[in-house]
């Protein structure tokens, strides 16, 4: 696997690994966190954006949750109601959740 980031805080970079993406863990990025896999898992997923050096925001219902995931489990990571995917380290990020009306 290889991700390149073209710009960050810290420049431009490529991450490479042999290592698959279930056993990779966390990635940790120069300048970034990445927020591309969703856990489901709402302790799961405040565990990957604080672990990579983000801040957990607030937690927000999703709009369509009956039909997004199971009930308690994290559909979305967004910044004023935009998903995200990259964002600076130090930033904080909401989780879109199935929570009940």
């Amino acid at each position: 696997m290889t991700i390149s980031v073209p710009s960050s805080p810290a420049g431009a970079f490529t991450l490479g690994s042999t290592i698959g993406d279930e056993g990779a863990g966390l990635r940790a990025h120069a300048g970034v966190c990445n927020l591309d896999a969703v856990p489901t898992d709402q302790l799961a997923a405040e565990a990957l954006v604080v672990g990579q050096g983000c801040k957990v925001g607030r937690t927000l219902r999703a709009r369509t949750s009956s039909d997004v995931t199971l009930p308690g489990e994290i559909w979305a990571y967004t910044i004023d109601g935009s998903p995200v995917k990259l964002v600076p380290v130090g930033t904080v990020v909401d989780l879109v959740a199935n929570l009940p009306g």
